[in-house]
């Protein structure tokens, strides 16, 4: 495994676990994005699922980079989450596909409104 890597341990990959956090998390949306999150043990590691719709980004080059850029942003980022916080994004424009530097922000920008990530001190 790579030392930065996206393990299987930090993704929502069972469709019981995506169905899990969609019924009982909590859901935020923006222009950009809309988010569902649910806290569990604190002493967990943050987890994230994408859900990637056809209808939103069209062909499957735009979704395989929103996918990218969306896990991208996960990696760096995942270690001033919440603790033990289960995230499902799902992207509902392609307007930030552009720029890596675009997408960072939009995606911390929801996890801000949301209340699950926290400034760097």
């Amino acid at each position: 495994m790579k030392l930065n890597g996206h393990p299987r341990s930090r993704r929502i990959v069972l469709k019981k676990e995506f169905k899990d956090v969609l019924d009982t998390g909590r859901r935020t949306t923006n222009g950009d994005f809309t988010l569902w999150h649910k806290t569990g043990e604190p002493d967990r590691e943050p987890r994230l699922g994408i859900i990637v719709a056809k209808k939103a980004l069209g062909c499957a080059v735009k979704r395989n980079r929103a996918r990218r850029l969306v896990r991208e942003v996960f990696r760096l980022r995942r270690q001033l989450l919440a603790g033990g916080v289960d995230i499902i994004l799902y992207p509902r424009t392609d307007r930030n596909l552009d720029d890596f530097g675009k997408m960072e922000r939009a995606v911390l920008g929801i996890w801000k409104k949301a209340g699950i990530y926290k400034e760097a001190a």
